[in-house]
């Protein structure tokens, strides 16, 4: 797993805000520019969804689409008891649909504010988009702001291409953003 520990630097100086989703990050580049150098948006969660508790465990484990993790199964077991325990489906269904107060139709206004060098990460088989391609690019047209917008499509990973290919998406943020935000440093 990729934390600020191991993240090969300069990643680990890139921002302050980690395993926070992809709208809360794009949230932050706006409203504090001085505070986030640069972004990896991954699969950027922009759509309300509702789901029910086996609804949930079943998409969870459909948005690997390349290399499942190898303890999927049990992690989705025990996500699924989580899920079960008295208000925790209901907290997450709160975080899942309004990631920053006002949802996402909040930060979808304010991304042509992000200044930092952005770069959008997509899945080529995310099911959450009939288009991953498409979404990454509109991605990119609303971060207008940016000092550099890049899309990358992971060829057959699913939502979570971080997981599913996690050296390629570690070389994609160390040649891409990383170095966009050493030049501006």
């Amino acid at each position: 797993m990729l934390t600020r520990a191991t993240m090969p630097t300069p990643l680990s100086t890139l921002t302050r805000y980690l395993d926070v989703p992809g709208g809360r990050l794009a949230s932050a580049a706006a409203t504090a520019p001085d505070e986030v150098r640069a972004q990896v948006l991954l699969d950027a969660f922009v759509r309300d969804m509702p789901l029910g508790v086996g609804a949930w465990a079943a998409y969870y484990k459909s948005l690997y689409k390349a290399t499942p993790p190898a303890d999927l199964a049990a992690y989705v077991a025990a996500l699924t008891a989580n899920l079960k325990e008295p208000g925790r489906y209901d907290a997450t269904k709160a975080m899942l649909l309004s990631s920053i107060q006002g949802g996402h139709a909040a930060i979808e206004a304010r991304l042509g504010a992000v200044e930092a060098p952005t770069l959008v990460v997509m899945g080529s088989k995310d099911p959450d988009f009939p288009d991953p391609a498409a979404e990454g690019r509109g991605a990119a047209d609303a971060l207008r702001g940016a000092a550099s917008v890049q899309v990358a499509l992971v060829a057959g990973a699913g939502h979570y291409p971080h997981v599913e290919s996690p050296a390629v998406v570690a070389f994609l943020a160390q040649a891409g953003v990383a170095g966009e935000a050493s030049r501006g440093a």
